[in-house]
């Protein structure tokens, strides 16, 4: 981030989604285990990495887990005054309906990338 020297007043961070097949131990839900999601954020100054939230159903999409958060929380306790921009790629975010980053103090970014 010191290379860029205009994005000293913000806090940048990358969000993402995980999901892992169910433990051994977990117990069948109508017979069948459920794969377990979770949702992180990584701060990218300082290369922290913070659980937003589990995923709830079967495959919950990140849009719905934005919605779901407060403000404070998509701000990740940014002082007030700090600019944040939370930055999701396009597998997650399709488009961001109901989400207005004016009114939550929150920049929700979409990034554009080529399958690997």
């Amino acid at each position: 981030m010191a290379l860029y020297p205009e994005r000293v007043g913000f806090d940048l961070y990358a969000g993402d989604g995980h999901w892992h097949g169910a433990a051994a131990h977990d117990a069948p839900i109508n017979g069948a285990k459920r794969a377990v999601g979770h949702f992180y954020a990584l701060e990218l100054r300082h290369h922290t990495l913070r659980h937003l939230d589990l995923a709830r159903g079967k495959k919950e999409h990140a849009m719905h887990l934005l919605k779901r958060q407060s403000i404070d929380a998509l701000r990740q306790g940014a002082a007030k005054g700090r600019k944040v921009i939370d930055v999701w790629d396009k597998a997650e975010l399709i488009s961001a309906p109901g989400i207005n980053g004016n009114s939550l103090g929150v920049s929700i970014s979409l990034v554009w990338r080529k399958p690997i």
